[in-house]
């Protein structure tokens, strides 16, 4: 009774000897298709994942030496920015003199973006393509600064300034050279990124500016065609004016006769001669007077 039991469970089963061939070698089960659709969607889920994963952005830095960066800016204070540039502005007249032109808001301004574009890039520093994008819109914004003096190589002394400040927030807790190599390689990629959002701004303002320039000279190109042809169509209607009214005039020749088809000769204005003959009446009359009177004559012989 118990052997039949044990027969007839199917837990015993599982705990039977395997099945053998015939030649005494033990069978090998096919396997189940359930567990190769398991397996599959197992394959599928981890290829999703290496997928995504490869979508993201690398980090910037290794592990150790963004450890070290993430405690030098805990350390920081509100001033990091200020700090940064009084460093810049000690090494550089010229970048004094950018400074000294600013005014007083937008230069603190300028100092707050400075803290805040450093601390954007500390939180992001597991993801490239971030920092470089963060990047590129900081440099973006220095374009407009050129009125003032602003100059590309400042960036440069921007970012050794950064490196020599934030290297003492680190208070000599890890080695100097390796947080020396931590900030140098991060400044680098920063405001190599930085220099290029500059000149990616500057291109685009020069091709609008073109473009408005080429649109602006069309413009008066063809107001300026247009008020000579406006011009021209005025005088040539004075001129058809004066032809008609010269056609509709008459001439009248010597003869006094109107006739068009005879021969048109202007008619020019008799002379005057009333001064000649009051002339003429004077002489005559000044010489009956003199005949009359006997003035000048000889004297009669008799």
């Amino acid at each position: 009774m118990g052997n039949a039991k044990s027969a007839n469970n199917p837990e015993g089963a599982n705990n039977a000897e395997p099945e053998t061939s015939a030649n005494g070698k033990p069978r090998i089960k096919e396997p189940n298709q359930k567990s190769l659709k398991k397996n599959s969607n197992k394959g599928a889920g981890s290829a999703r994942s290496s997928m995504s994963s490869e979508g993201r952005g690398k980090p910037v830095l290794p592990l150790s030496q963004r450890q070290i960066i993430k405690y030098c800016i805990d350390n920081s204070k509100d001033d990091l920015g200020e700090r940064i540039f009084r460093r810049v502005i000690e090494k550089r007249d010229d970048f004094r003199n950018f400074a000294d032109a600013l005014p007083k808001a937008q230069r603190v301004e300028m100092c707050d973006a400075l803290k805040d574009f450093l601390l954007k890039i500390v939180d992001n520093l597991t993801d490239n393509e971030d920092v470089r994008g963060i990047s590129e819109e900081f440099g973006a914004r220095h374009v407009p600064l050129r009125i003032y003096g602003f100059k590309p190589d400042f960036f440069s002394l921007t970012a050794d300034g950064m490196t020599t400040e934030c290297i003492f927030l680190d208070a000599a807790v890890h080695q100097h050279s390796e947080t020396l190599s931590a900030w140098s390689q991060l400044t680098s990629i920063m405001f190599s990124s930085v220099r290029d959002g500059f000149y990616a701004e500057l291109r685009r303002l020069r091709r609008t500016s073109k473009f408005r320039s080429q649109l602006t000279s069309i413009m008066f190109s063809s107001v300026r065609d247009g008020f000579y042809a406006e011009l021209r169509r005025l005088r040539r209607a004075s001129n058809c004016m004066n032809n008609g009214k010269m056609k509709n005039s008459i001439d009248i020749s010597l003869d006094g006769s109107t006739d068009e088809q005879s021969s048109r000769r202007s008619v020019s204005p008799a002379p005057d001669t009333s001064g000649d003959e009051g002339e003429k009446a004077k002489i005559e009359s000044l010489l009956s007077t003199s005949e009359n009177n006997n003035f000048l004559c000889p004297p009669q012989v008799y």
